[in-house]
């Protein structure tokens, strides 16, 4: 097994646990560990578009997650572990580093994200977008 294919069955373990467990202090207190998260953004780098396009989704899914919070605390947590950690950064670089005219699915992912936050902004009040 290549160590692509183990990032990438770890990314998906982790969005899945993510998604479904999010409410649980094990699965915050793992977030709240600095680097977690920019090292797992670093895979955006990876010349596996696979790996991409699942980190991409990944922050999408935490973006959704803070803005569908219920409560202040819950909005701020991920956003403020977004902005600790500048995760977007990375996304952004390997976008305008491999920018072409045509459409293909990285780019796509890409604006979506960024399609999500311009959409989460209207919803949420967000200082630093």
């Amino acid at each position: 097994m290549e160590t692509a294919e183990i990032w990438s069955y770890a990314l998906q373990l982790l969005s899945l646990t993510v998604g479904l467990y999010n409410r649980f202090p094990i699965i915050k207190m793992t977030m709240k560990q600095p680097g977690f998260l920019e090292n797992l953004v670093s895979l955006v780098r990876s010349r596996h578009t696979f790996l991409r396009l699942q980190v991409i989704k990944l922050v999408k899914q935490l973006i959704e997650l803070s803005a569908s919070s219920p409560t202040p605390a819950g909005k701020k947590f991920y956003f403020s572990i977004i902005e600790r950690d500048n995760l977007l950064a990375p996304i952004l670089e390997t976008y305008m580093a491999d920018y072409t005219d045509r459409d293909n699915i990285a780019e796509s992912t890409v604006r979506s994200l960024f399609q999500c936050i311009v959409d989460i902004k209207d919803r949420v009040r967000i200082p630093y977008y």
